[in-house]
């Protein structure tokens, strides 16, 4: 509880709630979305961008685990071959 409370943290923390408040009071308008098939339906501003934000930071994360799991087996398989060549 006492991480919550450091300057570190809290102060970030607030701003970031401030601003998410502000951002969702002031998106409200609805925003017409229409896809390939079907008539159009009202959504608001906000979840709009809330949605894109949080697809956007998933695909962000899956690369850096993709990236991560491709360059650890590449490192894997360098040890592998330098193993080898050693015995050889």
């Amino acid at each position: 509880m006492n991480f919550l409370f450091s300057k570190k943290v809290f102060l970030p923390l607030l701003s970031v709630a401030f601003l998410f408040a502000v951002f969702l009071d002031e998106n409200y308008v609805p925003v017409p979305l229409k896809f390939f098939f079907g008539g159009p339906f009202h959504l608001h501003l906000s979840a709009i961008i809330i949605v894109s934000m949080m697809v956007g930071a998933i695909i962000t994360l899956l690369s850096v685990f993709i990236f991560n799991n491709i360059r650890s087996k590449l490192k894997k398989m360098k040890v592998e071959k330098n193993i080898e060549m050693k015995r050889i």
